[in-house]
């Protein structure tokens, strides 16, 4: 707790020694200006040091809060990957149909997608078998 001017005051008289050194690193101000001086002085770096302590606290959440991100990312990107290697090998066990491959041929090479459709009409326009 910061003592009061008075108080400040009151414990330089009581010491004269203490009060001597006082006035010696204050030289050219009156007792009274020197401790309101060093008061004001302590009851700055009292709450700047407070500040920082805020500072820090909220520094501490913000990683904490960042490393939880971090966790819930790594877990959702391992969802993801064994997700798509699922589908990979859904996709792997199931050949492409011939519809599914006009569709494809169709998006990036139309002139083998006509060639591919020539030899192929019947599978792609009737994509179940009857046998």
């Amino acid at each position: 707790m910061i003592p009061t001017v008075t108080q400040a005051l009151e414990r330089l008289q009581q010491n004269p020694r203490e009060a001597a050194r006082f006035d010696a690193n204050n030289p050219g101000k009156t007792r009274r200006a020197a401790v309101e001086a060093t008061l004001a002085a302590f009851a700055a770096k009292r709450a700047e040091i407070e500040a920082n302590k805020r500072k820090l606290i909220a520094a501490r959440q913000k990683i904490t809060a960042l490393e939880t991100a971090k966790l819930a990312n790594q877990r959702l990107r391992t969802s993801l990957a064994a997700t798509k290697a699922l589908v990979a090998a859904k996709q792997a066990r199931r050949p492409e149909s011939a519809a599914a491959k006009f569709s494809r041929l169709q998006k990036t090479d139309p002139h083998q997608a006509a060639a591919f459709y020539q030899e192929n009409r019947l599978a792609i326009l009737n994509p179940t078998p009857t046998h």
